[in-house]
């Protein structure tokens, strides 16, 4: 499906490296394939002429599929010095790693490349450490690497480069719990997709999607569907499984919140699918836990432990302490719906002990122990003392969410018989919402 373009007129785009390109041609042309047959499903004919006339830069992932269809090393496409290769080839290793979802690996290899590197490829080093970085739970750690490499790639004058950074930034944000700072780099990353300093479609699918969920965060679901049908329309010619999977989880999200139970456990059990049917285990398991989630709104508590059971054995297999803390608070949620009330405080209280619980955890598992608290008649200024912390975890979190929280310590408030702090929770909790849709 192809989308109009913008009315505004679009400025050429500057040649990345003909010579790349002249090579590409060269071996296709010796091996008499088409370029159709050289973009197969991974790419468009577009794409690959556009690559052989220099107007695109071709990623990491990308030159190394189509060396393998050209039948010759990477190093082949790739100009420069003995040194140079070398620290291609390191990010080329570097980048695999992070397709396989071997983050550690990766880390160590970026750093390799990063020594003695300058300008643009250092800054693709840095870009490679950062998203390490982040998949490995060290996002502050990573925004300060893709930082400087928006920086190196900007001064080096490699636009796309500086665009895929941002992108890989908001998503070390998202997962810091700063929606604003993420939402803010995503629109910037929209932008010059819109102005075509940037062509491609399995990106455009990554940032479509990715500000869907954002919005979802947001409590805005109007611009969360906008975003969504817009994903949905370049998933139709996008072969991108990863991609299409973080798409199914979007919407998912999005259906979820909207309160369509079904539709988002039908998009999340996709998402699954297709995330495992490519290896990408670690996200598979981050999905078993939204979709055990989805099954605890719904009551389903038999298929919630299932899910749960799923979500905690690959995290133990894929190395995700940050997940193994969010199952755990899982299960204290599960118990408290079954009425197990001191087996959910007792949970709750493992999983705020993981060094690697994001705050987004700890809030969810002091909601639970208070919650617990109340029904098990504990004294009521510890279960208020417990409403309370949840409530400081939680102070940088969307309004949407501290707006359940202070829901929920004002019906315990009430039921405590304290009617004027009931109150004035309560109408914390209204204002919360008004500030967004819901």
């Amino acid at each position: 499906m192809t989308t109009a373009a913008p009315s505004r007129t679009r400025r050429a785009p500057k040649q990345v490296d003909p010579g790349f390109g002249r090579r590409i041609r060269e071996l296709r042309l010796a091996r008499k394939l088409t370029q159709a047959d050289l973009a197969g499903a991974e790419f468009t004919k577009g794409f690959i002429s556009a690559l052989e006339v220099g107007r695109v830069r071709a990623s990491l992932r990308a030159t190394e599929i189509i060396a393998r269809r050209l039948g010759v090393p990477i190093v082949q496409l790739v100009p420069g010095s003995r040194g140079e290769l070398q620290t291609e080839v390191l990010l080329t290793r570097a980048e695999r790693e992070l397709l396989t979802e071997q983050p550690a690996a990766a880390l160590e290899l970026a750093g390799q490349a990063l020594r003695g590197t300058r300008g643009i490829v250092r800054a693709r080093a840095l870009r490679l450490q950062g998203r390490a970085l982040t998949e490995l739970g060290r996002a502050k750690t990573a925004v300060t690497a893709l930082q400087e490499g928006i920086r190196e790639a900007r001064s080096g004058g490699d636009a796309e480069l500086a665009t895929r950074a941002v992108f890989d930034l908001a998503v070390a944000h998202a997962k810091l719990d700063e929606p604003g700072e993420s939402l803010a780099l995503l629109l910037e990353c929209d932008r010059a997709l819109r102005a075509g300093e940037l062509v491609d479609r399995t990106f455009e699918l990554q940032v479509r999607a990715f500000l869907a969920a954002s919005y979802v965060r947001l409590g805005d679901f109007g611009s969360a569907d906008l975003q969504a049908e817009r994903a949905r329309a370049i998933a139709e010619d996008v072969v991108d499984s990863a991609a299409l999977g973080s798409l199914y989880s979007t919407l998912s999200l999005t259906r979820e919140r909207q309160g369509d139970y079904e539709a988002a456990l039908t998009y999340a059990r996709k998402s699954v699918q297709m995330h495992e049917s490519i290896g990408r285990m670690r996200t598979a398991g981050e999905m078993w836990h939204n979709l055990a989630l989805i099954h605890l709104r719904r009551s389903q508590t038999a298929r919630a432990q299932e899910a749960l059971e799923h979500a905690a054995t690959l995290a133990e297999q894929t190395n995700n302490p940050a997940l193994l803390a969010a199952v755990l608070v899982g299960r204290a949620e599960l118990a408290l719906r079954r009425g197990q009330n001191a087996g959910a405080i007792d949970l709750a209280d493992q999983a705020l002990v993981q060094p690697s619980a994001s705050p987004r955890s700890k809030g969810r598992a002091l909601l639970t122990k208070a919650r617990a608290q109340a029904v098990a008649g504990a004294p009521a200024n510890t279960t208020r003392g417990t409403f309370e912390e949840a409530l400081g975890v939680l102070a940088k979190s969307p309004p949407r969410i501290r707006a359940q929280a202070k829901r929920a310590y004002s019906k315990f408030l009430a039921e405590t018989g304290d009617t004027g702090a009931a109150l004035r929770v309560a109408d914390e909790a209204l204002a919360l919402s008004d500030i967004e849709p819901l």
